[in-house]
């Protein structure tokens, strides 16, 4: 079903082109800054614009339909991409509980939350005067290492383990571009569907963006070379395309269907 009220009532959008390329900037009021989703009650800021791969067939704003000619091309932008430096960084850069939990410990094989009263005897990877990514000085800025009441903790890091560690995240390991850092381009993730169920991300990522969160709004900038050898790509040729524009508020608990959507295609000149 539709979402009965979403929180994002206008947009403001503009389009340029150099002759080569394509910028779609995209401008509205979010009150939150939402992007950081490790825990199950969080979501994120979102922003996507779709158009048709054939701009001589019918435009299906209900990303698109499941004949051939009614196939679309989705660009959608993720403010939590944006915090993680997609296309620049690693996947040491990615989120994760620690970033939501301070009092979050990594140990052998999993996370756990650390006993405040010190009865959970750890030991520590880092040695005296070494900080960790979660470093927390003991009493007097002393460094205190592991087995220590949370309040003396030098580090939350035990035994070596890092961040989404190896086989233990089976996303990364079948090559999955949303627990992957290094498979994608930009924040924005270049998909394709035929209706609904069908969102697809593309094998080949070449769209550029990023967003800026200032003054209670949220800026957003899509960029793409005008034509590609790309199949899937809707190309721009004409100087003007069909084109929907969907937005979510993380903060608003928006997320997959639930999104504030244009309701008939507007026309995009460039």
């Amino acid at each position: 079903p539709m979402w009965p009220n979403p929180s994002t009532k206008y947009v403001f959008v503009k389009a340029a082109t150099n002759g080569k390329e394509i910028a779609i900037h995209l401008e509205w009021i979010d009150p939150t800054r939402d992007d950081i989703m490790v825990q199950s009650q969080q979501y994120k800021d979102q922003a996507a614009v779709m158009f048709p791969l054939n701009p001589a067939g019918e435009f299906v704003i209900t990303m698109g339909g499941e004949e051939a000619d009614k196939r679309v091309n989705i660009w959608q932008w993720k403010a939590t991409w944006d915090k993680e430096g997609a296309g620049k960084n690693d996947n040491s850069a990615m989120q994760d509980l620690e970033d939501a939990y301070d009092y979050m410990a990594l140990g052998s094989g999993g996370y756990y939350m650390y006993e405040p009263d010190g009865n959970l005897q750890l030991k520590s990877e880092l040695g005296s005067g070494r900080t960790g990514s979660k470093d927390r000085r003991g009493k007097g800025g002393v460094h205190t290492g592991g087995t220590q009441d949370i309040s003396n903790r030098g580090s939350m890091v035990d035994f070596g383990m890092g961040k989404n560690e190896g086989v233990f995240n089976p996303g990364r390991a079948t090559h999955n571009i949303l627990s992957d850092n290094t498979l994608r381009h930009s924040p924005v993730e270049d998909l394709n569907a035929n209706g609904f169920s069908t969102l697809t991300t593309q094998a080949k990522q070449n769209v550029d963006g990023k967003g800026n969160w200032n003054n209670n709004r949220w800026t957003v900038v899509f960029k793409r070379t005008l034509k590609t050898n790309d199949a899937n790509d809707s190309q721009f040729t004409s100087g003007t395309t069909p084109m929907a524009i969907a937005i979510w508020n993380g903060g608003n608990k928006e997320r997959n269907g639930q999104k504030a959507i244009t309701l008939s295609p507007v026309t995009l000149k460039y």
